[in-house]
């Protein structure tokens, strides 16, 4: 994908340049739960917001890394209630999932999912998702090239046109589908691999009909779910937030997060996360694992980046971020000149090129860098100097292009 450096570059970035982290300007009001990095060059992030830097957006905005500002999607702005928990591209749009009723202002009337034009510069309805206000959508993913289906899941009962949705569905570009017999519990990460199949993780443990036992982790080829299972076991012992595949050699390898110790026949072996190859349908350990839940992944060449509630992974004591060398198989620390880490859960992160955008529930990023729940971490420098005039609204940019990140928790 377009935003991706080359593993040989990335690898040259990581190691060598001087890093810091840096604030969003005044940062976002509330919890951030969801970033997404749009092939405009804008970094997008969902929450349960309803400021970001002073601007009035109600539950997601685009910051701006050239002139370092926030923007809100106009009209409305945003949504309401304001609650955002996954965005995500489908072709040249931003796909908006969580727990809202309209856009701020009630022009367009949509319930847990929209689609906001990004030339454009507006908001349309593409059905609803769940029925009743204790229903939300957790994560979004448009699955192309395998399906090409736009994915949503959560925790509901039904989509427009559809009386029968558990807890997943698909949308066609016309109206929503079932996914099989849907799942038994909340969906929280949809990915799609390179053996063509969309994989899901979350609290389920089967299918909805109980047809298929799947313990948290489940793929859907197009026609029916089957389960990720070793000899011994089948799935993982707790919830899947987030998903990553990595090629490294002999892989590839799809990287599994969440929270839990068992992967398959590995008992009390896995903390947290785990690796699983499926050329030889078979689960591995990272080490020895992390000490709390992972939030969310992210691959920038060799490293895997990792967000979430931990402050010992591989026995090292990193604060909420660390990464893992797919390779070596080494975890490290997030480092900056000024610190690592960050005082509070970290919920979501991604890329533009080479820097690290993040969101989530903190104050502070590396040793005493005030950040309101949205930093980033770029080369060591003095803040940059906007030149030229900001653009005030979100009608602007080219295609979105999606980084492989996801956020998934509740």
């Amino acid at each position: 994908m377009a935003w991706r450096a080359t593993a040989a570059l990335a690898a040259t970035v990581v190691a060598t340049a001087l890093q810091e982290f840096r604030p969003l300007s005044t940062g976002l009001s509330n919890v951030g739960n969801s970033v997404f990095v749009g092939g405009n060059s804008l970094v997008y992030i969902g929450g349960q917001f309803d400021i970001a830097g002073g601007v009035v957006v109600h539950g997601v905005a685009a910051w701006d890394p050239s002139f370092q500002t926030w923007n809100a999607l106009l009209p409305g702005p945003g949504v309401v209630p304001s609650s955002v928990n996954a965005l995500n591209n489908y072709f040249s749009n931003l796909i908006v999932g969580g727990q809202f009723n309209s856009t701020a202002g009630g022009a367009v009337i949509e319930r847990n999912i929209g689609q906001y034009l990004i030339v454009a510069g507006q908001w349309i309805n593409i059905g609803d998702v769940g029925v009743g206000d204790a229903e939300y959508v957790l994560a979004v993913k448009h699955t192309i090239p395998f399906l090409d289906l736009l994915f949503a899941g959560g925790l509901f009962t039904a989509a427009t046109g559809l009386p029968s949705a558990k807890n997943i569905a698909a949308y066609n570009g016309t109206g929503w589908n079932a996914v099989g017999p849907g799942l038994s519990d909340i969906v929280r990460v949809i990915q799609t691999v390179s053996f063509n199949q969309v994989v899901v993780g979350g609290d389920f443990l089967s299918t909805a009909d109980a047809s298929v036992e799947l313990n948290h982790i489940g793929r859907w080829n197009g026609v029916v779910w089957t389960a990720f299972a070793d000899q011994f076991g089948i799935g993982v012992d707790g919830p899947v937030y987030a998903m990553v595949e990595a090629n490294p050699p002999g892989g590839p390898f799809l990287f599994v997060a969440g929270s839990f110790n068992n992967a398959g026949s590995l008992s009390n072996a896995t903390h947290n996360i785990a690796r699983w190859h499926e050329a030889s349908s078979s689960w591995s350990s990272l080490g020895s694992g992390v000490n709390g839940p992972i939030y969310t992944m992210a691959l920038l060449g060799g490293a895997m980046y990792i967000g979430g509630d931990f402050f010992i992974v591989g026995g090292i004591s990193p604060h909420n971020l660390a990464k893992f060398d797919v390779g070596s198989l080494v975890f490290t620390a997030v480092d900056g000149v000024n610190g690592e880490g960050t005082n509070g859960p970290v919920k979501s992160l991604g890329f533009l090129g080479s820097d690290l955008y993040f969101t989530g529930s903190f104050s502070v990023v590396g040793v005493n860098t005030a950040a309101s729940n949205a930093a980033m971490l770029g080369p060591a420098s003095a803040t940059p100097t906007p030149t030229g005039t900001p653009t005030p609204t979100m009608s602007i940019g080219a295609s979105p292009s999606v980084s492989e990140l996801v956020c998934a928790w509740e």
